[in-house]
């Protein structure tokens, strides 16, 4: 049985910066976020932001910073509320060899009356996290699992029913928060998850220049010469 995540109350501002794998705290992606308005389903938005609190872009690279420097604005900074790591199609070296970081998110997944976690999971967010095997963590709500991995091959994003995972466009939010004996990245196959988290298989996306190449050989085709798809 997996060991329960640590019980320790959800504060703003608060990061438990032992808890977070290295592989994550030693790549410069980190950015600050702060709260917004509580969304249509009650949950609070998260706007990346500066040290200042002015908002800011995920997907530009010179708005990563190291995580040290994150923690320490987050520590000195009124205006922001958390820290959080951006994902991207940029590889990492491994002794595997190179790999994805990718993301899944579980929204309300967890109840914070019961004060355990893995006894009240469902048999659904149980069996995606011992599949990922992989470091997870309380959302700052307190409600929702994050979990980060390794894979060879990059999902497309995806958002159903409370289930999201990410491999670049994004950040996810990070409190250290996260179960005691594992505190590294696992190495996941996307192909195994996806069926898991969505039930269905997600195909990757054809190359657009395939599409562009039959689309440009089909108008410079006569009309005579233009197969009939009607």
């Amino acid at each position: 049985m997996r060991e329960p995540f640590e019980q320790e109350p959800i504060i703003m501002g608060k990061i438990n910066s032992v808890s977070i794998p290295p592989e994550l705290r030693d790549i410069s992606r980190w950015v600050l976020w702060r709260k917004t308005e509580a969304k249509p389903n009650g949950r609070f938005g998260k706007q990346p932001v500066n040290s200042a609190g002015y908002p800011i872009s995920v997907t530009d690279p010179t708005n990563w910073q190291p995580f040290r420097v994150t923690v320490e604005q987050l520590e000195k900074s009124p205006a922001a509320d958390g820290i959080g790591f951006c994902l991207s199609n940029e590889q990492v070296d491994t002794p595997e060899g190179k790999r994805f970081i990718v993301g899944i998110d579980i929204d309300e997944c967890v109840s914070q009356e019961s004060g355990g976690l893995d006894s009240d999971l469902n048999p659904k967010v149980r069996a995606i996290l011992d599949l990922v095997n992989s470091y997870a963590e309380l959302s700052p709500s307190g409600t929702g699992i994050r979990a980060f991995f390794l894979s060879e091959t990059p999902p497309r994003g995806r958002n159903k029913s409370g289930f999201e995972i990410y491999s670049s466009g994004r950040f996810l939010t990070v409190t250290g928060n996260g179960r005691e004996q594992i505190r590294t990245l696992g190495c996941t196959e996307i192909q195994k998850l996806l069926p898991l988290m969505f039930g269905e298989t997600i195909q990757q996306r054809k190359p657009i220049h395939a599409n562009r190449k039959r689309i440009a050989t089909s108008m410079a085709l006569n009309p005579s010469e233009r197969r009939d798809t009607n």
